[in-house]
């Protein structure tokens, strides 16, 4: 778990950027490229990397925007600015930094994160009985409990749907897990992720997070004769 005492500094710095191009976006009749919104959001690096990847300060706590579908990541953006979204400290901080911001300006924000492709870092090494257990339960759900496979609706290889569905592929495992525990306190609301932490164990959650995590996007996923 993060400290707020930790994460203040870097808030202070994204702040600043955010607001600065803020102003500068109001001022400018025509939407700012690629290259400006790289600049604008280059504070947003100390949490969600350079090009959006994620996995500030080792934690894994702060997600992988690249790639994700515009649409979601503005529907995101609208909940923190609302405070509709609540949880750990990080969640506080994104409801300060967005309060003031416009929606036209996080639709730009969402469309840049969106066009970013970099490279995965490499998986963690494999608990491979957690592995197994993971892709199970991700690849088949639980029928007699009502849990569908998340490949259901986050599409065959777990890239997502847009326009409104995440990617779930090689996103952070911790990330994962504490999004089902948002979940199942209240602090997020999807009747179908809620009904999963209602029914699967703690460790259950961690093996799809686990399982999720080692997957990268546009490959095969691992076939079960190498994770042995």
């Amino acid at each position: 778990m993060i400290s707020p005492r930790s994460i203040a500094a870097p808030a202070t710095l994204i702040a600043a950027a955010l607001f600065a191009g803020q102003t500068t976006f109001a001022a400018t009749p025509q939407p700012p490229d690629h290259h400006d919104m790289k600049w604008r959001l280059a504070a947003c690096a100390t949490c969600h990397g350079k090009r959006g990847q994620g996995g500030g300060h080792g934690t894994g706590v702060y997600p992988r925007l690249a790639d994700q579908p515009a649409a979601y990541l503005y529907k995101q953006l609208l909940r923190f600015k609302s405070a509709r979204r609540t949880g750990i400290p990080p969640v506080k901080i994104m409801h300060r930094l967005l309060a003031n911001l416009p929606a036209s300006y996080l639709q730009l924000i969402a469309a840049y994160y969106a066009a970013e492709s970099p490279p995965f870092g490499p998986a963690l090494p494999r608990d491979k009985a957690r592995w197994r257990q993971g892709r199970d339960l991700v690849r088949n759900g639980v029928p007699r409990e009502g849990i569908a496979p998340c490949t259901s609706c986050h599409g065959a290889n777990l890239e997502g749907e847009p326009p409104g569905v995440p990617a779930l592929a090689g996103q952070y495992a911790r990330y994962l897990t504490i999004q089902f525990e948002h979940w199942a306190q209240g602090a997020r609301h999807n009747a179908v992720h809620e009904h999963i932490v209602q029914t699967l164990t703690t460790p259950q959650i961690q093996a799809m997070s686990h399982y999720l995590a080692s997957l990268r996007p546009a490959a095969p996923a691992p076939s079960e004769e190498k994770s042995k």
